[in-house]
């Protein structure tokens, strides 16, 4: 089942699976900053449902300000990029280390923080790339950035 949703006057066609409270945006290129993404929101971690009224909060969260946003994507790579040097410290040249990359290819909605403001709490996903030879191998682990609202918590990859 599809659920339209305009924010801004842009419309966002989401597949809604019934029986899940599962809202899923594929390969958009409105969400944000104009790169095509995925968008998820389950139910949030306290096992609340999401609806139509959360899903357009955190759209214009994200839209509201592009400049954070970047920031966020500049504060995620530098941190992801760490973590992938030290875990790959024996296995890839330090050239090809200097010219790894994350590509955002998803977001991850957790739901809003009971304990901070009703912050909004979420994953963003990447996989990384080598800007020099993009068909190298080096793996296709999911690396994630753990958020509260412009506040990032930590990195993780699958891998480790």
């Amino acid at each position: 089942m599809k659920k339209e949703i305009y924010i801004n006057n842009t419309r966002f066609d989401f597949l809604y699976p019934e029986g899940l409270s599962l809202w899923k945006l594929v390969e958009n290129e409105q969400l944000v900053l104009g790169q095509i993404m995925d968008l998820e929101m389950y139910s949030d971690k306290l096992g609340k449902n999401i609806d139509r009224n959360n899903v357009r909060a955190f759209v214009t969260f994200l839209q509201r300000n592009k400049v954070t946003f970047t920031k966020i994507l500049h504060e995620s790579s530098i941190a992801l990029k760490g973590l992938f040097n030290a875990i790959n410290q024996h296995s890839f040249t330090s050239e090809t280390k200097s010219n790894i990359s994350f590509k955002l290819s998803d977001i991850d909605y957790k739901g809003c923080s009971e304990i901070i403001n009703q912050e909004n709490e979420f994953d963003l996903i990447f996989f990384p790339f080598n800007i020099q030879n993009k068909f190298m191998d080096i793996g296709g682990f999911v690396w994630r950035a753990i958020y509260r609202r412009n506040n990032l918590l930590g990195v993780f990859c699958d891998r480790v």
